[in-house]
């Protein structure tokens, strides 16, 4: 279970104190190799800030801790309106979102995302086969749920790289 000081550092990363960032382990101590004998120097690790969305709680605590122990941050959530939300409290370098969800749709929340903010990456992470073309148009990348965590955290490694012409596979569609 998130804190909620944890929270507001991924949400609100300029109103933060140095020991939410450490006990978040945002922040790490180097050695005193690096400074002058027993002191301790506090060095920002950076790691990009995804925002998952998936209406299956247990399917999107699960990616949120695999992205996790593969360096990502992340924040999740299982409505359109709450990542709408929270989007517009800061911004994530990208956002991962399923297809068929109640409400507002996969479909519909990145087109919302779009206009908001044009140059986020979005990846669709979804098991229904029926994506239509005009979705798939509005979102970078596509991989299939059947493709697991694996393939969406390649997808958004290379994406978050720059580097994004090196991600193939049967799974992922462009």
């Amino acid at each position: 279970m998130l804190s909620v000081q944890l929270v507001c550092a991924l949400v609100f990363p300029r109103y933060i104190d140095t020991v939410t960032l450490f006990s978040a382990g945002l922040l790490r101590a180097t050695g005193p190799e690096s400074t002058q004998l027993g002191e301790t120097r506090l060095v920002a690790v950076h790691s990009n800030l995804v925002l998952c969305v998936d209406d299956n709680d247990f399917l999107l605590e699960a990616m949120q801790s695999y992205l996790r122990s593969k360096g990502f941050r992340v924040i999740a959530c299982s409505s359109g309106k709450i990542a709408l939300m929270l989007l517009a409290s800061g911004p994530v370098d990208a956002v991962v979102v399923d297809y068929e969800m109640p409400e507002m749709n996969g479909a519909e929340l990145a087109a919302a995302i779009r206009l908001r903010n044009p140059f986020t990456p979005i990846v669709m992470f979804s098991g229904s086969g029926d994506v239509p073309a005009n979705t798939l148009r509005m979102v970078d990348r596509f991989v299939e749920k059947n493709s697991g965590f694996f393939g969406v955290s390649r997808v958004l490694e290379s994406l978050l790289s720059g580097n994004d012409g090196g991600v193939a596979s049967v799974h992922i569609r462009t």
